[in-house]
């Protein structure tokens, strides 16, 4: 069979990634110097349903991508003790 008459069809994607933690009822985003931060707001819309904004997306190519993003946001995660576990970091 004569390939040359199929037409293929390419597609390109990209991926994103986004780190955030409810803590005390708000959203952080863990990808932010806290000191930096923008206030978070959980909004819903009919184009793209629940949603953060003002939550920060990065371009990510590999698992060690990822990797690197959770190792950066890990360090701005809220951890506190509870008077049930003292371990707790929820």
């Amino acid at each position: 069979s004569d390939l040359s008459v199929y037409e293929y069809e390419t597609y390109e994607a990209s991926i994103e990634a986004s780190y955030l933690e409810i803590y005390n009822e708000k959203p952080r985003d863990l990808l932010v110097d806290p000191s930096r931060a923008n206030a978070l707001q959980v909004r819903e819309s009919p184009e793209v349903g629940v949603f953060v904004e003002g939550l920060s997306h990065h371009r990510v190519g590999s698992a060690q991508d990822v990797q690197r993003l959770i190792a950066s946001g890990t360090k701005y995660r809220t951890i506190a003790s509870t008077k049930y576990n003292r371990e707790s970091s929820r």
